[in-house]
């Protein structure tokens, strides 16, 4: 299926605007295109290589493209964190005895 090459060369960029909406009308209207084709065939049968599809098929495609786009987000809440703290050390003035590793901390625990 060409549709994973293509999701996996976008995600590869940075993050893709919409990535699940996306990603679900394509994968509704391959599973769609599959059912019609299928219809002729035995309930059991086409049943399974429909669960076959969702599960093993569109798994190997999609899943490298989703790991990727994870990964630049990730990459952009460390940048965003990593800012936080440069600017954090702008703030305070010589006189005040002010610690932000308290607010430093609340971040990484919330990333």
């Amino acid at each position: 299926m060409r549709i994973g090459w293509h999701w996996k060369k976008l995600s590869k960029r940075g993050p893709v605007q919409g990535f699940g909406k996306r990603l679900s009308s394509i994968l509704g209207t391959y599973l769609s295109e599959y059912d019609m084709e299928a219809v002729y065939f035995d309930e059991g049968v086409r049943n399974s290589k429909r669960q076959l599809l969702e599960s093993k098929d569109i798994g190997c495609l999609f899943t490298p493209a989703y790991t990727t786009m994870l990964g630049h987000l990730r990459s952009q809440a460390l940048s965003s964190m990593l800012e936080f703290d440069k600017d954090v050390q702008m703030l305070p003035y010589k006189q005040a005895d002010w610690d932000a590793s308290r607010i430093h901390g609340k971040n990484l625990n919330v990333i």
